[in-house]
């Protein structure tokens, strides 16, 4: 069986301390929108898509959050 410190090795997962639990970010486009395309509560540009690991283990929790977009 695969141990939790296994995962966290074998993806390169950090500590994600604002929302708990492990991640990694595993892709991230290119391609941008400019900041003045975005509302203003985003403060830059974004990448087009991007997309995250995201591991939870019984000793971690997730923290409620909201995100600024959908």
């Amino acid at each position: 069986m695969v141990t939790v410190a296994q995962i966290l090795d074998l993806l390169h997962l950090q500590p994600l301390a604002a929302e708990g639990g492990y991640y990694v970010e595993s892709y991230r486009a290119a391609e941008v929108l400019p900041a003045g395309a975005l509302p203003s509560r985003y403060g830059g540009e974004r990448a087009l898509c991007t997309a995250i690991y995201y591991l939870l283990t019984p000793e971690s929790c997730s923290r409620l959050h909201r995100l600024r977009t959908d």
